[in-house]
């Protein structure tokens, strides 16, 4: 047996794999938007990070300045007013963040119960209730809902019986009498 060699081993000519072939070109322009891509993603996030970060400075330093030509009980006044209202923005963030917390995990626990009972985990975002037992509550509901669809379609599949055999309308023979003759002939 011959076997073909290929006129450069260095560089294998590409099979076909019943998909599109790219050039070499186009590999590396495709590769290049998807990099140019996250960058400009990076950079935004980046430039988003900065800005926050310098109006957080300006604001800091428009306090003390202001803070800094009153006198007494104004002074001290207007330096815990400040920190207050610093305190209440990081309280507010932190609150955001355990908002999200608590539903994620509410979002996990509904995914984990709706698998155990063998259900779709893509309902989970429609049977979340205010808490863990309403959540359950919902699962529950559902649960008997969709295994009395089931059954239902269950009973009406086997009320129907077995597939009739089709019959040839111009001989008048069925289809397993047809498929008999066949493998006696053959």
């Amino acid at each position: 047996m011959v076997e073909e060699q290929n006129e450069n081993p260095g560089n294998p000519e590409p099979k076909d794999t019943g998909g599109k072939l790219y050039t070499e070109e186009e590999v590396k322009a495709k590769i290049n938007e998807s990099v140019q891509a996250r960058v400009n993603r990076l950079n935004a996030q980046t430039d988003e990070k900065i800005a926050a970060a310098v109006a957080a400075a300006v604001e800091e330093e428009r306090e003390r300045i202001r803070t800094e030509h009153l006198e007494g009980e104004d002074k001290l006044k207007a330096t815990y007013e400040g920190k207050l209202k610093k305190q209440t923005a990081e309280m507010e963030k932190t609150a955001e963040a355990l908002k999200q917390a608590r539903a994620e995990l509410s979002k996990s626990r509904a995914e984990a119960q709706l698998a155990s009972l063998e259900l779709p985990v893509e309902l989970a975002p429609y049977v979340i209730g205010e808490d863990d037992d309403k959540t359950a509550e919902n699962i529950k509901v559902l649960s008997d809902a969709y295994n009395a669809a089931v059954a239902k379609g269950v009973s009406d599949a086997i009320a129907r019986g077995t597939p009739k055999l089709s019959t040839n309308p111009e001989s008048g023979e069925d289809e397993l009498t047809r498929l008999k003759r066949i493998a006696r002939i053959a």
